[in-house]
């Protein structure tokens, strides 16, 4: 019911029974004495300001509100004291009108009422009564929907007092407008409510629209509006309105795209909203924000095409649109790579190989450094060398050309080039040897690596004249980058080392204090310039540099910091180069160094404790040991220099152990997975573990080989069928059954010539040799726990324990499968590999290395092979990419993959439907056609009696099989394995 507001007492119902002001007064008096005495005195004050039926009708109506129930009389006393002051500045009507309205509010509690009334008093002092006339327009509206919820009447007259305070009168009244549209729904009211005093600042026109469009999307807005304006403030939200309009104006959720803002608080999101202003759908919006740390923002043209192709993505599918914004699918990634001009490492990899070999005598690996390892400037990682690989960065895309990015590319890559071409790996020990020796090893070690980087680059420079041009765009590129801000006095001059390093000149605003020592730093630096200039220059200078950098003194509390390293110049790992020596090149470095030389590196390692950990985990060039003196004091007369080189030998061999322990460790790798839904691959979607710690079970091998000898022997007998039988002829040899007649005739017309002779001009007939390489790959699923079915039983089922004692599980017959394969493979002579999968989900898939194609046959392969055991899923896709990358890198001529499973890929997160089978057989099948285009020939043998109705859609009918009896497993693998490498 709607409060009945007074327009005329002789219409009123209060004019039927007039009671005097005392008669009021008693009664009461009796609901609460203090009542009925503020009551005398109130009636007495305003008395003479109404007419009889006035003062009879304002009687009455606090006799009613204290008569109201449970504490009425302290409604009726808020009443008392807003009386006065509401017929001094408004008027009678509205005193009594204040009052009748306060009454029906009562009806159902004091408290909706008592706030009414206080509010009031606190708007009319403030001299707002246009926004108590609104707050009362909506509190009717919200009495009339919701007579008996007095708490959320009185939550809302106290919120409306709330916002009043610090709003002006437009704000209350949109505030006021969102709360109509929003109370429909009683538990959104209520939230609004409690969100309304959390959000002071926030624009309430702007909610009030939001509201009138979709009701939950103002509220959404308010829970989140706290925290987006502690990030962002108030103005970048206030740019986003005409943005989230828009977005709201759809069915789906605003959510996330709030979240996505709150989660990823980095200050290139400011730069977003020219670009969320191109899109329509707040979903697409979510993917842009969550990727905006990738993404060039700046480039505002460049940023635009690429969006604009998003849009047309989307517009055909919404999944592809959404993964592009995500920078997901490879379309993305490719088509943004393109606009940046950016170079991959991986498609140039073969490039930069052969590159390296041109250049140098020895045959070196290139690689990619894990995302882990990336650092520095602009998320990449920096170059190094183990003195067998060199590591570079997975892209760059610093200009915006590629062009310019692979000549950058090739810079990086010839300066750690450079470390084999001109001495620094040669002489790592003896350099090693020498920093140790200088007072502050560390300081000597930093200052040693800026002026080989400078050595290096120039020396290159004088033998190479088609890398002046982009060697030096690259140093002005790193100049621009230097900056002496907030850099201490030494700082200072080691920018100086640098930048006279990268033909700069000493650094404009460096203090005068420094500037002499500055000066003679540059001239050093600049003596190693000249042609021909060795590592043994650099030793030559290094230790007045140190003198010189060691003179600078230090505030209390300032400690040794190094400047930014120079991107394209990498970083040196000396432990790593040290670590990669053969103990041969060990032993001879070692015999050239002096007593003192030797004695430094002693010190380092200390010779009586040479251990694994020293060696390997701490860097060599920056440890500060023990002094030389020191060293000698500490070891006794019969103490030989011999003893000490034979530690220091072990030391260095116990690191080499100690890397290659560290190889054995998990590694992590990244490949994209195909999404058949967005008819693209999901890029670097899927983590792959590689796992050669495993448990260890050996005993199954032999018990395998010894149960199955007889099927064993006819394995490797059909094997041996395999081996080449036909003769080649092979020239330039010694001696041999033939006479190589070009040879021969070449060689007796320089033995005219007076020319040395060509001694191999024979031919010998030898037996042609396979060039085959060959990767099992087991599924570990936990599927593969179950007893294998028998066929013929339509009642049998897998069961996850023995259900027979003389069952066997699918595991089982996977691991003998693969031993068998591995017994008749030694003896053919063919490479190979066994390896197992399985994980879960996609940042969880693991790749078990139980036997490389390095590796023999031995315990310690046979332990790994009978360790395999049942995990957890079967996401196949990444196992088998990582599989073909393992084939790829062997290089041999036949190349062959057969994969032994128990079912059809299944994983927890394989696509959105998790009860579809389809995403993971589109991706298995997809990753079989990439191995297929890489040369490499693929099989799949399943226990699954049901692997017909799935095997076809991955590979073709050639390519599978399904494998019900032991038995017949000799058989079918010899002509299985006949026909893949034949």
């Amino acid at each position: 019911m709607s409060p009945q507001f007074f327009q005329n007492p002789n219409d009123h119902i209060f004019a039927n029974k007039v009671m005097s002001m005392r008669d009021v007064g008693d009664r009461l008096s009796k609901i609460n004495i203090d009542t009925g005495r503020y009551f005398e005195f109130v009636g007495k004050s305003i008395a003479d300001k109404l007419d009889p039926d006035e003062i009879a009708c304002w009687e009455q109506v606090c006799l009613d509100i204290a008569d109201c129930g449970w504490h009425g009389y302290e409604a009726a006393d808020a009443y008392l004291k807003l009386s006065p002051l509401v017929l001094e500045k408004v008027g009678k009507a509205r005193l009594l009108n204040s009052g009748i309205l306060g009454r029906s509010l009562s009806e159902n509690g004091f408290e909706p009422a008592k706030i009414f009334f206080e509010v009031s008093l606190a708007f009319i002092e403030s001299d707002k009564q246009v926004s108590l006339a609104v707050v009362e327009k909506t509190g009717c509206l919200l009495f009339a929907k919701y007579k008996h919820a007095a708490s959320l009447i009185t939550d809302y007259y106290k919120t409306a007092f709330d916002i009043a305070l610090y709003s002006d009168e437009a704000e209350l009244e949109a505030w006021s407008l969102a709360a109509e549209t929003i109370m429909g729904d009683r538990a959104r009211l209520i939230k609004f409510l409690g969100l309304s005093v959390s959000s002071k600042t926030v624009s309430w026109p702007f909610v009030s629209h939001l509201g009138s469009i979709k009701p939950p999307c103002a509220i959404t807005y308010l829970e989140y509006y706290s925290t987006l304006e502690d990030i962002y403030g108030r103005g970048f939200l206030d740019n986003l309105q005409d943005i989230i309009i828009n977005y709201a104006s759809s069915l789906n959720p605003m959510a996330p795209f709030y979240k996505s803002m709150i989660d990823n608080k980095v200050s290139k999101v400011t730069l977003i909203p020219p670009f969320l202003a191109l899109l329509t759908d707040v979903r697409l919006a979510t993917c842009l924000i969550k990727s905006s740390g990738d993404l060039p923002l700046e480039e505002t043209s460049l940023m635009q095409l690429w969006i604009e192709e998003g849009i047309n993505i989307s517009n055909k599918s919404m999944e592809a649109g959404l993964a592009f914004f995500s920078l997901e699918s490879a379309r993305s990634v490719k088509f943004l790579e393109d606009l940046l001009g950016q170079v991959n490492l991986s498609d140039y990899k073969r490039i930069f190989e052969l590159y390296a070999k041109c250049f140098s005598s020895k045959i070196l690996a290139i690689d990619s450094l894990s995302k882990d390892q990336e650092s520095g400037t602009n998320h990449w990682s920096l170059a190094s060398s183990d003195g067998q690989r060199i590591f570079l960065p997975s892209q760059i895309s610093i200009f915006r050309s590629s062009r310019e990015n692979f000549a950058y590319f090739k810079v990086i890559l010839l300066h750690q080039l450079g470390f084999f071409e001109f001495g620094t790996f040669e002489s790592m020990l003896r350099t090693a040897a020498f920093i140790q020796v200088q007072q502050n090893p560390t300081l000597a070690s930093y200052v040693f690596n800026l002026l080989e980087d400078a050595r290096v680059d120039w020396r290159l420079e004088q033998k190479f004249r088609g890398i002046i041009k982009p060697l030096g765009l690259s140093k002005q590129h790193a100049l621009k980058q230097r900056s002496l801000k907030n850099a201490d006095k030494r700082k200072q001059l080691f920018e100086t080392i640098i930048q006279v390093g990268l033909d700069g000149d000493i650094p404009i605003g460096i203090e005068n204090e420094c500037y002499n020592a500055a000066l003679r730093l540059s001239h050093l630096v600049l003596s190693l310039r000249r042609t021909n200039a060795s590592i043994y220059d650099v030793h030559a200078i290094l230790e007045e540099c140190c003198i010189i950098l060691g003179n600078v003194e230090l505030g209390e509390k300032q400690t040794l910091e190094f400047p930014e390293r120079v991107f394209f110049r990498g970083k040196t790992d000396s432990t790593a180069v040290l670590l990669n020596l053969s103990p041969l090149q060990f032993d001879e470095e070692l015999d050239t160094l002096s007593h003192e030389e030797v004695m430094s590196l002693a010190a380092i390692l200390g010779p009586k404790k040479a251990k694994i950990e020293e060696v390997y985990e701490d860097d060599l060039q920056g440890m500060m040991g023990m002094s030389v003196a020191d060293l000698e004091a500490e070891f006794s007369t019969e103490e030989t220099l011999k003893e000490i080189k034979g530690n220091l030998i072990a030391g260095f061999q116990g690191g080499r152990v100690s890397a290659r322990q560290y190889a054995d460790r998990e590694q992590l790798y990244r490949y994209d997975e195909w999404d058949y839904t967005i008819g693209d691959y999901r890029r670097e979607w899927c983590f792959l573990h590689q796992i050669r710690a495993m448990e260890s079970n050996p005993e199954f091998v032999e018990r395998t080989l010894t149960d199955y000898r007889n099927i064993s022997r006819i394995v490797r007998k059909r094997f041996n069928m395999l081996r080449p039988q036909l003769l080649k002829k092979v020239k330039g040899m010694l001696d041999g059954e033939d006479l190589d007649i070009e040879r021969a005739i070449e060689s007796i017309i320089d033995g005219k010539l007076g020319v040395t002779r060509e001694e191999r001009v024979y031919m010998q007939r030898q037996r042609k040799d396979r060039d085959v390489a060959a990767l099992f790959l087991v599924d570990m699923s936990a599927s593969t726990d179950d007893v294998i079915s028998d066929p013929e039983d339509e009642d049998s089922s897998r069961s996850k324990v023995f259900e027979n004692i003389m069952g066997k599980r699918i595991i089982d017959l996977e691991k003998e499968t693969v031993i068998l394969m591995a017994d008749a493979l030694e003896e053919l002579g063919d490479s190979y590999s066994i390896c197992g999968f399985s994980g879960y989900g996609r940042e969880r898939v693991e790749y078990f290395l139980c036997k490389d194609f390095s590796e023999t046959f031995d315990y310690t392969v046979k332990g790994r092979i009978g360790g395999i055991k049942p995990r957890r899923s079967t996401r196949m896709g990444p196992a088998i990419r990582h599989a073909t990358k393992s084939l790829k890198r062997v290089g041999s001529a036949i190349q062959v993959l057969i994969i032994i499973s128990d079912g059809y890929p299944q994983d927890f997160d394989y696509g959105k439907n998790r009860n579809s089978r389809k995403y993971g057989i589109e991706d298995t099948a997809k990753s079989i056609s990439e191995a297929r285009q890489h040369g490499i020939k693929t099989f799949c043998l399943t226990v699954d009696p049901a692997g017909h109705d799935y095997m076809h859609s991955m590979f073709r009918d050639s390519e599978y099989m399904v494998i019900r009896e032991m038995n017949h497993l000799p058989n079918e693998l010899f002509k299985i394995y006949r026909s893949l490498t034949s």
